[in-house]
C-alpha cells in the first residue's frame, strides 16, 4: 500500500525534466530554476491523508489526499489543476489535468520504489521524465 513510500527522499538525478514542465505548461524562467534546482520530497500520512511535503532552496510546496478522491489544487508553480491519486500494482499513480490551459495536457506522475529509491515517472503528451530519489529518512 502507499505506506511502503513514507520517508524522506532527496533528488538524485532527473531526466527530461525542462521538456516535461514545457508539456505540462510552466512558464520558461521556471523551467530554467526547476530544472537546476535539487529537492527532497517527503511522505507524511495522518489518519487516511496522505500528504507530500516538497522542499528546494527554489519553493516548498505540499499536497494533501486521500486515495481515489479527485480535488482541485494549485501546482508548485501556481497552475489550477484537477488531481486524483491512487495506488495501483504498488505505484502511487497521480493524474492531473489543466483546469485553465487545456492545451498543456494531462500528466501522470507513477511513484515507485525500487530499493531505497524512489522513481517518479512523469508523463504529458509524448513527454517522458524520470526523477531518482534516495530515501534519507524513514
Amino acid at each position: 500500500m502507499a505506506e511502503s513510500l513514507l520517508g524522506l527522499y532527496k533528488l538524485e538525478k532527473h531526466e527530461n525534466f525542462e521538456k516535461f514542465m514545457e508539456a505540462i505548461g510552466v512558464g520558461l524562467a521556471t523551467r530554467k530554476i526547476g530544472a537546476n534546482t535539487t529537492n527532497t520530497n517527503e511522505f507524511t500520512r495522518e489518519g487516511g491523508k496522505f500528504k507530500i511535503i516538497q522542499k528546494s532552496t527554489f519553493k516548498n510546496y505540499e499536497i494533501e489526499f486521500e486515495l481515489g478522491k479527485e480535488f482541485e489544487t494549485s501546482t508548485i508553480d501556481g497552475r489550477k489543476v484537477k488531481t486524483v491519486f491512487t495506488w495501483e500494482n504498488g505505484k502511487l499513480i497521480q493524474k492531473e489535468w489543466p483546469l485553465k490551459d487545456k492545451a498543456a495536457g494531462e500528466a501522470v506522475y507513477e511513484r515507485e520504489l525500487k530499493g531505497d529509491l524512489l522513481i517518479t515517472t512523469c508523463k504529458c503528451k509524448d513527454i517522458v521524465c524520470v526523477r531518482t530519489y534516495k530515501k534519507i529518512e524513514k
